[in-house]
């Protein structure tokens, strides 16, 4: 139950993030200026991580759920005030304040999962929940197509009461259950491992046929240095998403001539596809293969996000997009909690938020200058460094 508030939790957040990129293409701003407001969101997401990360290293980990839903709602309504005035001014305040929930809740739900759950379950319970959210805002999206879009935009302050009462509920309801946090046992497994491990290197060594075995375990140390793998492989992924969903709703929009409800369609599709394949993947998600395959169809499904026509096809190959990203996030996640122990998740946070700073202030310049080539050319080349994680992950348990 828990990982499904958790779920609506960041569902909701992501839907509010689509709707504000909308409104800002509706009330006139230019493909530059978008990729400058989500430049303006990334920045105070990452000032935002490390006050909400000291929270939560002193075992207050609800607290940030809490103190996410304020700065939602005041994103609300100065969402609302840039709609009705048509005032740019108000649409960058307004992303910014969403950028300080969108962390708190991050930084909430993440730290939740970590410690609510065993570790032998963090694999399940992340995917799980990745899996709520995609869906549910799959639902989201296609309760707007259905209302209106036309119909929404007027009334966008009932609809952000609607969603902060919500959110209250849910941040009040989640409680941690477990009297000693499950990163700590975690760590010292880990750090007993570290021990245990040359030993039973030199014991297997007398063994020619787990000479193998003993290899990898005595290499441990030596990858402890992979850390910066896993980073280098998110802010790739981090690029490549910012070049290619920010300037989305703006190509659509304006490049396409689509509607507002036809481009809800296609995100609802997209998420839709995305987390009934999630689903279906189940406990699957983690594994080398499985990573390969996922580069290899973000790579495919890219140029045909851009230039395809029809909404069912491009939301069908937007929920492979989704899809593949997810499972490389995934993944990549694990193997920096892994070799972590679970710790400095702020600094993986920042350094995805940091990427996609610069992601979003190139994603426009780069669509502006070269048009959809050169947003996919930009996205391959970024994508490279997963190709060193794939060889990385042969060296964890999954």
């Amino acid at each position: 139950m828990d990982l499904l508030l958790t779920g609506i939790f960041s569902a909701t957040v992501n839907f509010a993030d689509i709707l504000i990129n909308v409104i800002a293409v509706e009330i006139g701003m230019n493909v530059i200026e978008i990729g400058l407001l989500n430049a303006a969101w990334v920045f105070f997401y990452v000032f935002s991580l490390r006050f909400f990360e000291k929270l939560h290293e002193a075992r207050k980990t609800k607290t940030p759920l809490v103190y996410s839903v304020l700065p939602f709602f005041i994103s609300g309504v100065l969402t609302y005030v840039s709609l009705q005035f048509r005032e740019t001014s108000f649409i960058y305040l307004a992303y910014i304040f969403h950028a300080v929930s969108s962390a708190a809740s991050n930084i909430g739900i993440n730290s939740y999962v970590l410690e609510a759950y065993s570790s032998l379950k963090w694999q399940k319970a992340l995917s799980t929940r990745n899996t709520y959210s995609q869906i549910i805002e799959a639902t989201m999206y296609m309760m707007c197509y259905l209302v209106g879009i036309d119909f929404l935009l007027p009334n966008y302050l009932l609809l952000i009461a609607l969603l902060v009462s919500m959110l209250v509920l849910i941040a009040l309801r989640l409680r941690l259950t477990m009297s000693i946090p499950e990163r700590t046992l975690f760590r010292i497994e880990k750090q007993v491992s570290q021990i245990l491990r040359p030993a039973k290197g030199l014991y297997y060594l007398t063994s020619l046929q787990d000479y193998g075995i003993a290899t990898g375990m005595a290499s441990w140390y030596v990858r402890r240095s992979s850390i910066f793998i896993p980073l280098l492989s998110i802010a790739g992924l981090k690029l490549g998403n910012e070049f290619l969903l920010t300037p989305l709703p703006y190509i659509l929009l304006k490049s396409a001539g689509l509607s507002g409800n036809v481009l809800m369609i296609i995100y609802s599709l997209g998420k839709f596809v995305s987390g009934v394949s999630l689903v279906l993947l189940g406990a699957s998600l983690y594994s080398t293969r499985l990573t390969r395959w996922s580069t290899i169809l973000r790579l495919l499904a890219l140029p045909g996000i851009f230039l395809v026509k029809s909404p069912i096809i491009l939301g069908l190959l937007l929920g492979l997009f989704y899809t593949v990203s997810v499972i490389l996030e995934l993944n990549t996640y694990w193997l920096y909690i892994n070799i972590t122990a679970g710790e400095s998740i702020s600094t993986y946070s920042a350094v995805s938020a940091s990427s996609s700073l610069v992601g979003s202030l190139l994603s426009g310049g780069i669509y502006a200058l070269s048009g959809v080539g050169g947003l996919v050319v930009a996205n391959i080349m970024v994508l490279l460094p997963v190709f060193a994680e794939l060889r990385e992950m042969r060296h964890i348990e999954w």
